[in-house]
């Protein structure tokens, strides 16, 4: 019998990588911006940075090609991170039942440290790792965005967790889909539509 997909986001899921990210920022740009300035705001961080700055010719795309070289593919900038609390036993346990994937929208450049969080704290217990972004040879950026993953991937898919809600409406009709909330940043989401807790996950599905 074959065995059955589930399907986790990296950062802020499967590990704790929000205060180095943002310990990057502020060491990079001399800033103090709050935890909470940052949670599920990737996507405005430069107006973020520019406004704690006043620099306004920060962009987006310099913003990410810091980040990218400087953080994404930095060994030492995740010697310390852990995995979010619970997750290993039940990733572990996990794996004896189903096939993982963990899918995250840092780029393909930063595999090498993605693979060894994964080999290091979770003994290598998800099988696929999907970057939504790399650069091919001809220097285009190919994207292929977690929907379209799971998409393309055979066989019976049980669930799809992220503590991004946008990526979990994004998954709607593809997977059963949850929000990853263990801090209750969105008290106003349905109970059934999400999980706090690693155990929870465990619950679910061992």
């Amino acid at each position: 019998m074959k065995k059955e997909h589930l399907f986790f986001d990296f950062d802020g899921m499967t590990f704790d990588t929000l205060p180095s990210t943002l310990l990057f920022i502020n060491q990079t740009y001399n800033t103090d911006i709050k935890l909470n300035e940052i949670v599920n705001r990737g996507s405005e961080i430069e107006l973020i940075i520019q406004k704690h700055t006043g620099d306004l010719s920060i962009t987006k795309r310099q913003f990410y090609k810091l980040y990218n070289e400087n953080y994404l593919m930095s060994l030492e900038r995740h010697k310390d991170i852990q995995p979010m609390k619970n997750a290993p036993q039940v990733i572990r346990a996990l794996r004896e039942k189903y096939i993982l994937h963990t899918l995250t929208a840092r780029q393909f450049t930063g595999f090498d440290v993605i693979k060894y969080m994964i080999d290091t704290h979770l003994g290598g217990a998800m099988q696929h790792i999907h970057c939504v972004s790399r650069v091919d040879p001809d220097g285009k950026t190919k994207i292929v965005t977690k929907r379209e993953y799971v998409d393309s991937i055979d066989g019976y898919k049980i669930a799809f967790f992220d503590d991004s809600l946008h990526e979990v409406n994004d998954m709607r009709g593809a997977v059963p889909s949850f929000l990853f909330d263990p801090h209750n940043y969105h008290p106003e989401i349905d109970p059934k539509r999400k999980t706090t807790d690693w155990i929870q996950i465990g619950d679910m599905y061992l």
